[in-house]
């Protein structure tokens, strides 16, 4: 794009700096009005424009199918997690002694055995 854009920048800049250059501008207007009016190119922008509209129609039309799919599978995952967080949790699941220093053994464990310190602080 940018080099078209320069391309006709330099092209409109020769015909406007040329000695003949309001004979020239009003020539080439012609032209192009006259190339518009043509029936081949109206039949070319005619062919274009539906075809431009057909393809704006089916993108419109799976993007509301892209959409409806999305906000459903986000509801389910709503609902999902909804329903996961008013569940009551399994107890047995829980981490009841989460301190491995707390022993639950009746006879007790220092862990001096294990390279821990001992319970008697004698030093």
């Amino acid at each position: 794009m940018g080099l078209v854009s320069f391309g006709a920048g330099v092209a409109l800049g020769y015909v406007l700096g040329h000695r003949n250059s309001a004979a020239d501008v009003e020539r080439a207007r012609q032209v192009a009005a006259q190339a518009w009016q043509d029936p081949k190119v109206q039949e070319t922008v005619q062919r274009v424009e539906s075809t431009a509209n057909a393809v704006a129609n089916e993108f419109a039309q799976k993007s509301q199918e892209v959409l409806a799919s999305a906000a459903e599978a986000v509801k389910q995952v709503i609902a999902e997690s909804s329903a996961a967080a008013r569940q009551e949790p399994d107890p047995s699941s829980e981490d009841i002694v989460s301190d491995p220093a707390l022993s639950t053994e009746d006879a007790g464990s220092d862990w001096s055995d294990e390279g821990g310190s001992s319970r008697s602080a004698s030093s």
